[in-house]
């Protein structure tokens, strides 16, 4: 090989890199499609070709200034090319985890279970199993609970406290029942105990929901927020979004509302319960009682809520009053996922930045607030909207790999990756400027019947009222 070709291959790679890149850069900011074709952006993009197209040819000048000059241009494509490419690519692995047209929405646990006296081990299943049907799954699980063990015959329960009595007092052998009713009905029924039933086995059930295709720009989508334990949604909003009036609708709804479960003849349950019939049930629920459509659902899991917020560098908070609070700790595996600590998180009337563990210590309490859920909830949508606030920093940019990873898990969602762009370009449009307007309903607190069974527990009796306007808001808002 001459020297001659060889300063040529030399003097050109950094422009083989460069064109390499840009393409790389413009396939993946047209994979995206969140940025809006506009006069700006097609300069922009003209300028980084342009930036390109000179610095090629300049490096490739015998004139020693103008071939030093070439390089400087292609050194700097390269760096803003290398740089879009890091942002565009962490966001499009984001978009791609994040946005999908199907979704598994929740595992549900079915436990086999036996009491201590029995004896029996999971070789010797057979004979009579009761089952209590607390969710639609339940059919799927009695199904694998079959194949799995051929000399079984399944009875149904209508009674859950009386089938745990029955267990424990030896008068049948196995019982079948869901994890979550599992792990509830020792709250409810002191006089049953823990400890004298033993879990021989456990089958999951997988559930799948297809995003609905709404061809309207404007749409619902249902935020369903879990506690610590994933056991129970303690969060509960309609957010109605019309990106054509630039108006966003929050209807918080309370975590004890006690309104008909789809499905179940016009039998109640409070939302937070309701999760033990899944996602789909609950949603269909809501739309039922609140008369509207609801398009779209994201579910979070309040136990990553802290790493989402410490990755961020904090969210501000702001409060209208001063109140103090005890700072909890997150710990796996305990009964409610937490534990309250002695010490105290004071939040001054203003604005300040708060962690990830004092943002969740801020909006766990509920008995101390005046206003109690309905207070809780108005606390949660700030942490919420500080969250949101970070997020739109350009300082996150850089840190965009570590904030995608940590809220990979936060959430699940069904609204499709369209309807992300098209609101993303439309924030763009109109630089962010959406009118958000809040409402929520109330009713009556009182006691009555939970989780589809003979269980009591605090519920809140809707104001229909408070329902009907409401919905006016919501369906209005859609038009």
């Amino acid at each position: 090989m001459t020297k001659k070709k060889l300063r040529f291959k030399k003097r050109n790679i950094l422009s083989i890199l460069g064109i390499i890149l840009l393409t790389v850069f413009l396939v993946l900011f047209f994979k995206l499609g969140i940025v809006p074709i506009n006069s700006a952006v097609i300069i922009g993009l003209i300028v980084l070709g342009l930036l390109l197209i000179l610095g090629i040819f300049l490096a490739n000048r015998k004139n020693d200034i103008l071939k030093t000059l070439g390089i400087i241009l292609l050194l700097i494509s390269i760096f803003i090319n290398g740089l879009g490419i890091f942002v565009l690519y962490h966001v499009n692995n984001f978009f791609d985890k994040a946005f999908k047209e199907e979704v598994i929405t929740s595992t549900s646990t079915y436990y086999l279970v036996t009491s201590k006296k029995s004896g029996l081990t999971k070789k010797a299943v057979k004979g009579n199993i009761l089952y209590y049907e607390s969710n639609k799954d339940i059919t799927k699980a009695n199904k694998k609970l079959k194949e799995a063990y051929e000399n079984i015959t399944l009875k149904k329960s209508d009674n859950a406290n009386e089938m745990f009595k029955q267990i424990s007092e030896d008068k049948e052998k196995l019982m079948f029942i869901e994890k979550k009713f599992y792990s509830s009905i020792f709250d409810f029924d002191k006089t049953l105990n823990e400890d004298d039933y033993v879990i021989l086995d456990k089958i999951n059930i997988k559930s799948k929901i297809t995003s609905k295709r709404n061809k309207s720009n404007s749409f619902n989508i249902y935020l369903w927020g879990s506690d610590f334990t994933d056991m129970y949604m303690d969060f509960n909003m309609i957010v109605t979004v019309n990106p054509d009036t630039n108006k966003i609708l929050l209807t918080s709804i309370p975590r004890d509302y006690y309104i008909p479960v789809a499905g179940h003849n016009g039998q109640r349950d409070k939302l937070s319960f309701m999760g033990a019939q899944g996602i789909d049930t609950v949603v269909k629920s809501v739309e039922d009682y609140f008369d509207t459509k609801i398009d779209y659902y994201v579910t979070f899991n309040a136990k990553n809520v802290p790493q989402v917020i410490d990755t961020l560098g904090g969210v501000e908070y702001c409060s209208d009053e001063a109140y103090e609070v005890n700072k909890i700790k997150l710990i796996p595996g305990v009964k409610d996922g937490y534990r309250q600590l002695n010490e105290k998180i004071y939040i001054k009337a203003g604005c300040q930045t708060i962690s990830g563990i004092e943002a969740v210590s801020v909006v766990r309490p509920r008995k101390q607030f005046n206003g109690g859920d309905a207070k809780r909830q108005e606390y949660i949508r700030k942490v919420i909207v500080g969250v949101l606030k970070k997020v739109k920093d350009p300082n996150t940019v850089m840190n965009y790999s570590n904030v995608m990873d940590s809220m990979s898990d936060l959430y699940q969602m069904t609204v499709p990756r369209d309807k992300i762009n098209y609101l993303i370009k439309t924030t763009i449009k109109n630089g962010g400027n959406w009118e958000i307007i809040e409402q929520s309903v109330n009713g009556e607190d009182g006691h009555d019947k939970v989780f589809l069974s003979d269980f009591v527990d605090w519920v809140k009796y809707p104001n229909e009222e408070d329902v009907k306007n409401a919905s006016k808001e919501i369906n209005d808002l859609l038009k």
